[in-house]
């Protein structure tokens, strides 16, 4: 998935500003897609000299004039695109893996110390994951369209932070085991 594909569908149901994107990206499609405030923003500039959103300025007094930006019909295609291509199994890149491959030489104790690190982490996201979805959705029958989808890409990252904290807990055990 490129960025773009991110933004355009940050974009479908609201005008936004770069600022408004890069916020409401950060609490939805940033937790699963990482993006800088600086990539959105050059992201979005490529978009709109391509096409795919507009912005329209909104003049102010005693501020700087705002551009909320809207998908076009033209980035409503693209995305339509996008999405009827199948998407390959995601990486996993991650260099905590990488030191447990490297056991024989790194200390037990001090890679079970980085895990445990790790794991507040993942605990903390869980936590707020599952504070999302009682809020949010407190009924997922009831859902449709968007907020189906929303439904669905949460509950995808409660059972991954769930996973990896029951990761945790087990390599911390054999860790801990290795240590004597």
């Amino acid at each position: 998935m490129a960025l773009a594909h991110a933004i355009l569908t940050t974009l479908l149901d609201d005008r936004l500003t770069g600022y408004q994107l890069a916020k409401r990206f950060d609490a939805s499609i940033g937790f699963f897609w990482r993006a800088s405030h600086q990539q959105i923003y050059q992201e979005l500039y490529r978009l709109a000299r391509d096409g795919f959103v507009k912005g329209s300025v909104v003049e102010q007094v005693d501020r700087p004039n705002r551009i909320p930006y809207a998908i076009t019909a033209k980035g409503r295609r693209r995305l339509l695109d996008w999405a009827a291509e199948p998407s390959p199994p995601a990486t996993v890149k991650d260099d905590l893996l990488v030191k447990c491959q490297a056991l024989a030489l790194i200390p037990p104790a001090a890679l079970r110390a980085q895990i445990l690190a790790r794991r507040v982490h993942h605990a903390s996201r869980l936590e707020a994951y599952e504070r999302i979805a009682a809020k949010v959705f407190p009924r997922p029958a009831a859902l449709h369209g968007k907020a189906l989808g929303q439904h669905i890409s949460l509950r995808a990252g409660i059972r991954y932070e769930r996973a990896w904290l029951d990761w945790a807990d087990e390599a911390c055990r054999l860790l801990r085991r290795e240590a004597g």
